[in-house]
């Protein structure tokens, strides 16, 4: 019973310190796993020592770690890989080797085992999806160029990371052949079992739970444990299981309430997870470690994502941008990590050095991204005498780049932003006058050159790509880009290279529109303040004993009066 009781009390320390750092987090704009973690060292043996024995919630940390992969394989989409599947998967897995190999090569040089050295370097290779995701997200970025590079290189990480895991944990089996086959078997096994599930048992299942939300949440948790259960029976760890339990369960037709029903219980138990990561850990100590754990997350990693860009011919803006947003260590190097110490494989002084080091690339990860434009800028800038011969390096972001001749950009109306509000604009417009496009998703680029409308691709203002648009000398510009600061970035630039310019722009707030308006637009729209208007106008004419107008959004769609 004391036990018992002394689980609960643990338990409910655990939640109440992640909650209240959690808050703090947000609050200070950081990400929530950084205060999770905080609120381990705050409670630990480090500072208030109010949980002092982590063994007793070991086995609730070890659930979080199953169900946040459990979560991440059912979120992952394939299809991201589609159009540059080759320069993704070639280039993901060259810089987890590239950075594994130096420092799995240089750190014996302090001292380190090898094993511990594969361990960091594994470490400090994986960046985190997660921190990625939700700053494209933000920032509207998720269709770009470099936001499918991006989630790309990360889906790589995450496939790679879990792979590697039972490899850690039994590094002997890759000298031993009948060991290594035994364990390749197993992981046939497991993968073999999900594509089954996925294919022809989940679909029917699934469907049948999904008439009630109690037993669908609780076919979604169990599919969970079904994994965990046979990765045990295999001697795989239970997070490989439960990965690839996502995976399959992430493939069924109810796929987005799977991942719904099982989002709280993820970040409950997840919650826990990193929460005791804090617990383990100890006082940061300035060792030659950790300068060069930081100097290879900081420097290496993303000189190493600027180079495979550059090689690889998507120019530095793009690497620039990679290297900035997956710079920072990885869900799985905290994973990662807590294996190697649970297993004696690294020792406690090691996992401290590489847990601060993770925990400070999150929390710098949002700086890092504002040195983008000026860094960019400043290496342009400084190397602008190598520009002519950057072609090779930027031959695949050409193809994405159909300018008309110099003599053909006069009195053209320029449309930046081609999604559903600025296709529409370019259709019209199209008939009867010049159009140029300037978008940053490459697939609705080539849509436009397909259709033989002059289109440029441009991500986050590239200065040498919009001075190719011709704003001196164009009649109008339409901006309809969905991220704020960039559209705010355009019409400024635009404005000075063209006092008389006409300026269209789309904002979703008041306070957007203010800033547009003191930038230099000439009329901002705001489309949720037009539809509600619009909506308050039929309304109007419903209630004054009148039937719906027939609006311009229903002949757009082909439907008819009687429909």
């Amino acid at each position: 019973m004391v036990q018992e009781l002394t689980l609960l009390y643990d338990l409910g320390l655990v939640l109440v310190a992640g909650t209240l750092f959690g808050f703090i987090a947000r609050e200070l704009k950081q990400p929530l796993l950084a205060g999770y973690i905080l609120a381990g060292l705050a409670i630990g043996p480090l500072a208030l020592k109010l949980i002092s024995d982590y063994s007793v919630i070991s086995v609730l940390s070890e659930l979080g770690i199953a169900f946040l992969l459990f979560a991440i394989g059912m979120e992952i989409d394939f299809s991201k890989l589609t159009r540059f599947k080759k320069p993704i998967i070639l280039g993901g897995v060259a810089q987890v080797l590239i950075t594994a190999g130096i420092v799995g090569i240089g750190l014996p040089l302090l001292g380190l085992t090898f094993l511990e050295s594969v361990y960091l370097g594994l470490i400090v290779a994986f960046s985190s999806s997660v921190i990625a995701i939700k700053i494209l997200t933000d920032s509207k970025q998720l269709n770009s160029l470099e936001g499918k590079m991006i989630i790309g290189y990360a889906l790589v990480q995450d496939l790679l990371a879990v792979i590697l895991l039972p490899l850690l944990a039994n590094p002997s089996t890759i000298f031993s052949p009948a060991v290594f086959f035994q364990l390749l078997s197993g992981f046939a096994l497991l993968v073999a079992t999900g594509f089954v599930l996925a294919k022809w048992v989940f679909p029917r299942v699934t469907t049948e739970a999904a008439k009630s939300q109690e037993i669908f949440f609780l076919t979604t948790i169990s599919s969970c444990f079904v994994f965990i259960f046979l990765s045990n029976h295999l001697s795989f760890p239970l997070a490989v299981g439960a990965f690839i339990g996502g995976l399959a369960l992430g493939r069924i037709p109810f796929n987005l309430e799977a991942q719904n029903s099982v989002h709280y219980i993820r970040d409950l138990f997840g919650t826990v997870f990193f929460v005791a990561l804090g617990l383990q850990m100890k006082a940061l100590v300035f060792t030659p470690l950790f300068f060069v754990l930081l100097l290879v997350v900081f420097l290496l990693n993303p000189l190493i994502f600027i180079g495979i860009s550059l090689f690889q011919g998507f120019g530095l803006q793009t690497g620039l941008t990679i290297g900035l947003t997956l710079f920072q260590a990885s869900e799985f190097s905290f994973i990662i990590a807590s294996q190697g110490l649970e297993l004696g494989q690294l020792s406690q002084a090691t996992f401290d050095a590489a847990v601060w080091v993770i925990l400070l690339s999150m929390i710098a990860t949002p700086y890092m991204i504002r040195l983008n434009r000026r860094l960019h800028d400043a290496l342009v800038k400084h190397f602008k005498g190598l520009k002519p011969h950057m072609g090779f390096f930027e031959r695949n972001v050409k193809e994405y780049q159909q300018v008309p001749h110099d003599e053909l950009l006069f009195d053209h109306v320029i449309v930046a932003g081609a999604g559903v509000f600025g296709e529409q604009i370019v259709d019209a417009v199209a008939q009867t006058q010049k159009v140029l496009v300037i978008e940053q998703d490459p697939d609705i680029v080539q849509k436009m050159i397909r259709r033989k409308i002059p289109s440029i691709y441009s991500s986050r203002n590239n200065v040498t790509v919009l001075d190719k648009v011709g704003f001196e000398k164009a009649a109008i510009l339409v901006v309809t880009i969905p991220d704020h600061r960039t559209a705010l970035n355009m019409v400024m630039f635009a404005r000075k290279r063209n006092s008389g310019l006409t300026i269209f722009a789309r904002a979703h707030k008041l306070s957007e529109a203010i800033e547009l308006y003191d930038a230099g637009a000439d009329r901002v729209i705001l489309p949720q303040v037009m539809a509600s208007n619009y909506c308050l106008q039929e309304i109007r004419r419903v209630l004054a004993g009148e039937k719906p107008s027939f609006g311009l959004e229903q002949r757009f769609l082909g439907l008819s009066k009687q429909n």
